[in-house]
């Protein structure tokens, strides 16, 4: 259950990051909105990490 949802989340997360990330990038706003991407994309990345933890531990749980 918790990886249905976890999953999902972190991989529409990653993809948002990528987009804004490139748009940034072409639309030349690199240096501002690039750093504030990093930042936020390293204060979330824990965050991600700990949801795929939870939903492969869960996935473990209820396949034994």
């Amino acid at each position: 259950m918790l990886f249905c949802i976890a999953f999902p989340v972190a991989v529409v997360t990653s993809i948002v990051y990528i987009v804004a990330s490139s748009v940034t990038a072409m639309a030349g706003w690199v240096p501002y909105l690039e750093i504030l991407m990093w930042v936020s994309c390293g204060l979330s990345a824990p965050f991600i990490l700990m949801l795929i933890y939870i939903g492969i531990a869960s996935w473990w749980i209820n396949r034994n």
